[in-house]
C-alpha cells in the first residue's frame, strides 16, 4: 500500500522490470508513467471540480496544478494515494 507521495517512483511502485533498458529509456518510462498516472488521477478527481477550476488547472504547470488542487479538494493527498493505488490495480489487471 502506498503510504506517501514523497519521492514517488512509478517504476518501482508498479514493479516494472527495467533490465535491458538504457538510462534514457528508463528516464522516458518514468516521465511517461508519471504523465499517465497524473492523467488518470485528474480524470478520477475531476468530478469534484467545477469547469472553471479545471480550466485553471489545465493552464498551469504540474507544481502549480498540485497547489491549486490542494486548494480545491479537501484531503487531496489521501485521495491521490487512493487513486494511484487504483491505477496500479488497473495496470496490473490490464
Amino acid at each position: 500500500m502506498l503510504q506517501t507521495l514523497f519521492q514517488f517512483d512509478p517504476i518501482s511502485y508498479l514493479e516494472i522490470d527495467t533490465i535491458g533498458l538504457s538510462n534514457e529509456e528508463i528516464i522516458q518510462l518514468y516521465k511517461d508513467l508519471n504523465a499517465k498516472i497524473g492523467e488518470y488521477v485528474l480524470l478520477k478527481l475531476s468530478d469534484q471540480l467545477t469547469e472553471k477550476q479545471i480550466e485553471h488547472i489545465n493552464a498551469v504547470d504540474s507544481q502549480q496544478m498540485l497547489e491549486l488542487m490542494h486548494s480545491f479538494i479537501p484531503n487531496l493527498t489521501e485521495q491521490l494515494i487512493q487513486q494511484i493505488e487504483a491505477f496500479k490495480k488497473d495496470y496490473k489487471s490490464g
